[in-house]
């Protein structure tokens, strides 16, 4: 039936389905569901560092909040890159565009589904090694690109890279929260979706005119490989200064 189809399908659902999820399932009030309003005859609870006024000119005083985003950043970096250029690289490789597509989608799938793993396992698991162990992912999980287009490699990079790509989004919020708490946590994560927009739009603009200057992806993808390995360093980094008392921990 044609591209023409395809995109319009694709449309009808993107304008339907979102909005009724969010009719469905957005509750506006605590009592939609059964709960008291926030804060009601109740004091709140003291943020991590002893003040409820946590600044931002404080947070970025602090090393932890530097080794956050920088972290973030980094593993961003391959992440946007393989969702904008896989396809195309697949291409070059001499793969079927249906062929392509299934690994692409595969891709997809496994990172909507790391998202939610992330999340449970950030509900039952030291944060600290759950960050670590996303990035590691990534680290290792990469290189599979060089070895397309084997049937293994193009198996197991939309398992093992598309976890990472999924755990990346939902660590954001989670280690901010873990290191500094609620008190400032809509400006902090502003910032820092700053710094993770700016990478995940200069990443493929990037990698787009090295391929053009090169004509091939290998140095793009070295060059990403080593932003997955630098992420996990700076994971380390964050749960060194953990254990050194030199981030803001939530009480238990």
């Amino acid at each position: 039936m044609g591209r023409r189809f395809a995109f319009f399908v694709l449309a009808a659902l993107v304008g339907t389905v979102p909005p009724l999820i969010g009719w469905i399932v957005v509750r506006d009030r605590p009592s939609d569901v059964g709960l008291d309003p926030y804060d009601e005859g109740e004091a709140r609870p003291s943020a991590p560092h002893g003040s409820i006024d946590l600044r931002m000119h404080d947070v970025v005083r602090d090393p932890t909040f530097w080794i956050i985003a920088a972290g973030l950043v980094c593993a961003t970096v391959p992440c946007y890159t393989t969702n904008k250029h896989l396809l195309l690289y697949l291409h070059d490789l001499g793969l079927e565009p249906k062929a392509a597509a299934e690994v692409k989608s595969s891709f997809i799938l496994i990172a909507g589904l790391g998202r939610l793993l992330v999340g449970i396992a950030a509900d039952r698991f030291d944060r600290y090694r759950v960050l670590l162990v996303a990035y590691i992912l990534g680290a290792i999980g990469f290189p599979l690109i060089f070895a397309m287009p084997a049937r293994s490699a193009l198996l197991l990079f939309p398992v093992v890279f598309g976890l990472a790509y999924g755990g990346v989004m939902p660590m954001m919020p989670i280690m901010v929260v873990e290191c500094f708490g609620v008190a400032a946590l809509g400006t902090i994560l502003g910032w820092i979706k700053i710094a993770y927009d700016a990478a995940a739009a200069s990443a493929p603009l990037a990698a787009a005119y090295a391929y053009d200057q090169v004509g091939n992806y290998r140095m793009v993808f070295l060059v990403n490989w080593a932003f997955a390995i630098v992420a996990v360093g700076f994971a380390l980094a964050l749960d060194r200064r953990r254990a050194r008392g030199g981030a803001y921990r939530t009480p238990p």
